[in-house]
């Protein structure tokens, strides 16, 4: 029986081609753009989910300061020791340090590598990364050895066995043998390194400090221990060990830990998702974010399902003698049902090869477009098929229960004489559905234009200083002592009008520490920024009060300069001439200027106190304000010096600083082209929603349109009586869209420090744009019909 009616409905469809082009692609499309997002929303939620131990591992945060509170995934570098050594329910812990960038030489050949860290030996012990040559359990045991991921392993030394090779790293005479070789880590790792370097070569690895936040530290807790009772054992460790360097190096006593901050544990599975450290090894992801997409992936599975109901009840107008003789050959309600409910599984089932083709045609330019660093691969595997499975009855339920009811309730008289109609309440149903479908895309639409308005406000955004045309060269110590005499000699160079050295960029590298003034017990967190005294004019930062760094003044070695957020963090009335304290250094650096505050982290957090030293050590960076005329020109000359310069032949690099500051705001980057991209589609359906409502209108009202044009009534006149009734149910829709999108948005605006006003502009723009489509698709219809002779359609009623 089912291979008949497969065999009807074959046929049927081939007789309408232009019904079944319309619904195999709009279900086409919305499968493919749905199944997308929800393998983007699965590979997002399974971050550090493939190590073995999982469950029991966790990354120790602080939150730091009493007031000003710093929410960083740095911590003290003898905390892993101290967790390992004394406390029993920790079977492992483990320092990394942050990403390190380094020029690597290998056999005479010059590389730069920017995802370097440092680890103690247990980190294989913790961290599930696959070994593909070498043990995990000694790879890391001794000084001066490093594991390379595949990828970089076959770029160093192409098919030779790079174990036991090897490599210098920067300036270093001392020689780093390859110990092991892994796969690439996963692209759902927080982790993303290509060098994992042992921590015992690094000059540090024994500091005893408690007072700075310089490495990342990972605990695995021992099966059975609860982490928030774990967490109680914090406070002890901060009053035994933090709170006597306080009183020794400061004179600062603290009576709770609170006084000065409190770790916490972050379970590895969340860290992605959930934390919100403004310093973790990579940018965090956005939970409401990736909740977004799977409510999108939703609506358009939605929008889809509504869209083939409309235009299948439309048709089924038209299908009164297919019915009726179903009926009349003793087809029961229930028969005719599965026959329509079959009709829609066929559509949904060729619908979703089309979709998984489309994905495989379309993934790596959209993920290039939407800079997504998910694969092909992502979509083969077993949980596609149980995801695809679930589509497929889901969408066909959805899709199919409600044509197939009305078809069955067809008389089958009026059935073969033609004459069909909705049961009563029929063309309502239709007329929610469309409504229902215009308030999803104006939801849609409304949030994408001021998704798309709060990131251009964030780029445009004076941060407080100058970003724009501003060149940093990388591994600038590797000029060593000859970074002055190569400043001079660039400066030549008329279209390079100021430069200056740096070992902190803001919004891109930058240190904090906890600070003291002098003989009050006040002190707070701040981000340091060590420099020449170009630093203030390169960046432009606003001096408010006092001065600004002078070559002429030896004093100012140990001078600082602080901002707003830090005057105020203070609480100083007169802040210049007072003397601040940055641990753990012994020297105290007098105020001499305040400037106004300037954003050095992204716009997702407020101002935090900030000092600025004038530094004349080797810093890490050189940075050139270039007249925006011509700056290939400006590049090539600082690259001929460079060589000059430097004897070993070290890579040339350089970024452009306000591409690298746009980079912290990926996310919403990708959050905009998302929204971009999967509305077009969602328009595209809710367009192709109310074609079926006016297709249906009009093959149910064209006795009417008739009638009009017999009575003399122009087609203008008819065309206006039937967009009125379209336009209210969009203006109805959109109206009810408004405090749903107003909400959602300014809770994803509370992501951000600094924030747009949101206006009825959006929302108006959103309706003219609906009320366009529609009126498009209106027009067509009706025109159509008034142009069929009346008399015609008069006789065939």
């Amino acid at each position: 029986m089912i291979q008949n009616y497969l065999q009807i409905i074959w046929g049927y469809l081939a007789k309408n081609r232009l019904f079944t082009t319309i619904n195999i692609t709009g279900l086409s499309i919305a499968i493919a753009s749905a199944l997308y997002l929800l393998v983007y929303v699965i590979h997002e939620s399974s971050y550090d989910t493939f190590h073995e131990n999982a469950s029991r591992i966790y990354r120790v945060s602080y939150i730091h300061g009493a007031e000003e509170k710093t929410n960083s995934s740095k911590v003290c570098p003898p905390l892993a020791y101290t967790l390992e050594q004394e406390y029993p329910e920790v079977e492992y812990a483990v320092r990394v340090s942050s990403y390190e960038k380094s020029n690597i030489f290998v056999d005479y050949k010059d590389f730069y590598e920017e995802k370097i860290i440092y680890a103690d030996s247990t980190f294989f012990n913790l961290f599930s990364f696959k070994f593909i040559a070498g043990s995990k359990s000694t790879a890391l045991s001794l000084p001066y050895s490093a594991v390379l991921t595949e990828s970089l392993a076959v770029k160093f030394f192409g098919n030779k066995d790079p174990v036991n090779q090897v490599i210098t790293i920067g300036d270093e005479k001392n020689l780093y043998r390859i110990t092991g070789v892994i796969q690439d880590l996963p692209t759902n790792s927080h982790i993303k390194c290509n060098m994992i370097v042992s921590f015992s070569s690094r000059p540090d690895h024994k500091l005893n400090w408690w007072l700075s936040a310089e490495f990342h530290t990972y605990v695995m807790l021992k099966n059975g221990t609860n982490p928030k009772l774990f967490e109680r054992h914090f406070d002890d460790i901060t009053m035994r060990y933090v709170a006597p360097q306080l009183e020794i190096t400061v004179n600062v006593g603290i009576s709770k830990p609170s006084d000065w901050g409190y770790f916490y544990l972050e379970p590895i599975k969340r860290i992605h998702l959930y934390s919100e450290v403004v310093d973790g090894l990579e940018p965090n992801g956005n939970s409401k974010l990736i909740v977004a997409f799977l409510i999108i992936a939703i609506l358009i599975l939605f929008l889809a399902s509504i869209n083939y109901i409309n235009l299948s009840t439309a048709v089924s107008v038209n299908r009164g003698k297919e019915i009726g003789i179903l009926k009349v050959l003793g087809a029961e309600k229930k028969t005719i049902s599965i026959y329509f409910l079959l009709e829609t599984m066929f559509f949904v089932f060729i619908s979703i090869i089309l979709s998984c083709c489309l994905l495989l045609l379309f993934v790596p330019s959209l993920n290039r477009y939407l800079n997504m660093d998910f694969g092909i691969t992502n979509f083969l595997n077993w949980g596609l098929f149980g995801l695809l499975s679930g589509i497929f009855f889901i969408v066909s339920i959805l899709s199919g229960i409600y044509p197939a009811l009305i078809a069955a309730s067809y008389n089958p008289v009026k059935a073969l004489k033609g004459n069909l109609s909705d049961k009563k309440g029929g063309g309502n149903t239709r007329t929610v559905l469309v409504g229902i479908q215009v308030l999803i895309t104006a939801f849609v639409l409304t949030s994408s234009l001021l998704v798309y308005e709060q990131i251009n406000y964030i780029q445009k955004r004076d941060l407080g200083f100058d970003k724009e045309h501003i060149v940093v060269i990388s591994q600038a110590n590797a000029l060593k002592d000859n970074q002055e005499s190569f400043m001079q000699e660039i400066k030549k160079f008329p279209q390079i009008t100021d430069a200056t050295f740096t070992s902190q960029i803001p919004c891109i590298d930058i240190v904090n520490s906890e600070t003291f003034l002098e003989g009050k017990d006040v002190s707070t967190n701040m981000f340091q920024f060590y420099a020449d005294e170009e630093f203030v004019n390169v960046f432009n930062f606003q001096i408010l009060s006092g001065r600004e760094f002078s070559k002429e003044m030896t004093t100012d070695k140990n001078a600082v300069i602080i901002n707003e957020a830090a005057v105020r963090s203070l609480k100083l009335t007169n802040p210049i001439g007072k003397l601040l304290n940055p641990a753990p250094s012994e020297d105290w650096f007098e105020i001499i200027g305040t400037c106004k505050d300037f954003n050095f982290k992204s716009l997702h957090y407020h101002v935090e106190p900030a000092m600025v030293f004038m530094n004349k050590g080797i810093h890490k960076y050189l940075c050139l304000k270039v007249k925006f005329r011509d700056f290939s020109s400006s590049i090539n000359f600082v690259k001929g010096k460079w060589k000059d310069f430097i004897n070993k032949d070290v890579p040339f690099n350089y970024f452009f600083l306000n591409e690298k500051i746009n980079h912290l705001y990926q996310q919403e980057q990708i959050t905009k082209r998302l929204l971009f991209v999967f509305f077009i589609m969602i328009i595209g359906i809710t367009f192709l929603g109310i074609y079926g409502l006016v297709t249906y209108t009009t093959l149910k009202r064209r006795k009417d349109v008739a009638v009009y044009k017999v009575l003399g009534a122009e087609t203008y006149y008819i065309i206006i009586k039937y967009v009125k009734e379209i336009q209210i149910i969009i203006l109805v829709s959109c109206v009810l869209s408004v405090p749903v999108s107003y909400f959602l948005i300014k809770e994803w605006l509370q992501n951000f420090a600094y924030q747009i006003n949101i206006t009825m502009f959006s929302f108006l723009i959103t309706w003219v744009i609906i009320s366009v489509v529609a009126l498009i698709s209106t027009i067509f219809q009706i025109v159509s019909a008034a142009n069929i002779k009346p008399a015609k359609v008069l006789n065939n009623e």
